[in-house]
């Protein structure tokens, strides 16, 4: 019953559908951040817990899976992730979304019940199905019930809440690992069973408020384009997380996931110009907008979560923090992010302009990349602060920017599937980006510790493929803790130029970004008016 307002100022947040008020929207945006805030801490959540999992349920011998707890739910979560998207432009929103919840909670609770290392990795992947549809449907919702206008605004809460539950993860696991138990149960399974009564607020939310316009459309499911991304997407992600590690890089089981990868992707391309209903049209790849965000999206996911990954184990190692303590050390950067994305989202809001934030902000992000790499044991708590601050602040200036565009650029009828490319392009980044920085991370160790002691003196725990834990180094006589100390300061430093590398690409990148004046009509509002003409026309 009521209409958007017009005028110089930017449309505040009314009705943007039938049936849902201003009131319901908001409640459905809660709902929307819970369940991203929830699938992006699982991401990391494990990061500073490992080794409390290692020793209840895996053992000396679960030291070699232990990257796998969080690689399960990376391959899952990345590898479905474009397929929401093309599923909730077929069969709606709110019914696509709901599975993806459940699926979560499913395996979120059942990650918690794990009574072996094996178990516990395939209730991850499984929680991962869930997660890649509750990361990248958020965006679209957002897609659809606000205009691209209006929509700045509204991104930058839900992208200060994508990095926020990314940033939080450690923090909120070395918490619970610091705890032997909580209520009867070991402090670490918390990491799981914490998910299920937010799932379900999260589900009620959903159910109750989500009204988005019923459309159907003729279809078939595109399932070799389905087949093909999401192996297309474990394979390259295996063999990433195994190169260095398990196998050598030139080993013919790398050479072999690398080049399946390849062939997959290869072939996807072809059947997805063929496909009555592809899984990501090829055309959208034509659009200047779509291409550059999703590159810039990559591009980033290995800067910043490759290092945000061993950031926490830097800070345990080199500093002796506890896991609390070194997730509480990243408040710099997840304040300085949260507080640029909502920022910025509400100046895109304002000025309906978006390509500067971007340029800045990697601009920002790589100057503090770049003194993220001096970093070392006499490095001040402030110096530090500053370094991450400004990695966060540069971040928050660059992501939602991405979605912005993108869904400025299409149709209503591939919202879901362009949308949903950018957080699988990012995921893909970050699971590449962990994998390859901790190779290099456990190789840079390893040769400068060889280097210094020899081959025949190294102590008991240090390995040529993976980095010991803190509690292992700390048990170390002094002199040794020292070289070590020495080598992961070097080895990180490696890491941090790395990272300094990619955001430099992605400045470059960031002056090709078109930009296109931004609508001032919500999507689903087009949709619900264009109702009565949908039985000639499918509605945009």
């Amino acid at each position: 019953m009521s209409n958007a307002t017009s005028g110089s100022r930017p449309p505040a947040p009314e009705p943007q559908q039938d049936g849902m008020s201003r009131r319901a929207t908001m409640i459905v945006l809660s709902g929307l951040m819970l369940c991203l805030f929830l699938s992006t801490l699982d991401q990391t959540i494990v990061a500073t817990a490992l080794y409390q999992i290692l020793t209840d349920i895996g053992g000396a011998e679960g030291l070699g899976q232990a990257s796998w707890l969080v690689t399960a739910y990376l391959i899952t979560s990345t590898a479905t992730t474009p397929l929401y998207g093309k599923l909730s432009d077929l069969y709606g929103r709110k019914r696509v979304y709901l599975v993806a919840i459940a699926l979560f909670m499913i395996g979120s609770a059942l990650c918690g019940l794990a009574q072996n290392l094996p178990e516990l990795i395939t209730f991850r992947a499984l929680q991962g199905v869930g997660g890649g549809g509750l990361t990248s449907l958020a965006f679209v919702v957002i897609g659809d019930l606000f205009s691209p206008r209006e929509r700045g605004k509204f991104m930058g809460y839900i992208y200060g809440v994508f990095m926020l539950g990314t940033a939080a993860g450690p923090l909120i696991g070395g918490v619970f690992a610091d705890h032997d138990t909580v209520l009867g149960a070991d402090g670490w399974r918390w990491i799981f069973y914490a998910n299920v009564p937010f799932g379900v607020a999260a589900l009620a939310l959903i159910i109750g408020f989500l009204r988005l316009p019923a459309t159907r459309r003729e279809h078939r499911i595109d399932f070799l384009g389905a087949l093909l991304v999401a192996g297309g997407a474990t394979t390259l992600i295996l063999g990433a997380a195994m190169g260095g590690r398990e196998y050598s890089w030139d080993s013919p089981v790398i050479i072999g996931l690398f080049a399946a990868s390849l062939v997959q992707v290869a072939i996807f391309i072809w059947w997805e110009r063929r496909a009555a209903e592809p899984v990501m049209s090829m055309k959208l790849w034509n659009n200047s907008i779509f291409s550059v965000t999703n590159a810039l999206a990559l591009i980033i996911g290995v800067a910043s979560t490759g290092v945000l990954t061993f950031l926490a184990l830097f800070l345990q190692v080199v500093n002796g923090d506890s896991p609390t303590e070194a997730g509480i050390s990243l408040l710099p950067l997840m304040i300085g992010l949260l507080a640029t994305s909502i920022i910025t989202g509400r100046l895109i809001t304002r000025t309906g302009r978006y390509k500067i934030f971007p340029i800045i902000g990697t601009a920002i992000a790589l100057a503090g990349m770049i003194l993220l790499a001096s970093l070392d044991e006499n490095t001040t708590v402030l110096a530090r602060d500053l370094y991450l601050a400004l990695i966060g602040i540069g971040m928050g200036l660059v992501m939602q920017v991405l979605t912005v565009a993108v869904q400025n650029s299409v149709e209503r009828k591939d919202m879901g599937a362009a949308t949903s490319a950018n957080p699988f392009f990012r995921a893909m980044g970050g699971a590449v980006g962990t994998a390859v920085f901790g190779a290099i991370l456990a190789s840079r160790v390893s040769s400068y510790v060889t280097s210094e002691l020899g081959t025949d003196r190294l102590p008991d725990g240090s390995g040529t493929s993976t980095v010991p834990a803190p509690s292992v180094v700390h048990g170390w006589p002094a002199n040794v803790q020292g070289i070590f100390t020495d080598a992961f300061v070097h080895a990180m430093s490696i890491v941090c130029w790395t990272a300094a590398g990619f955001l430099t690409v992605a400045f470059v990148l960031t002056w090709l970004l078109k930009e296109v004046p931004l609508r001032t009509a919500a999507p689903a509002a087009q949709a619900a008016k264009a109702a009565p003409a949908a039985a000639v026309a499918p509605a945009k």
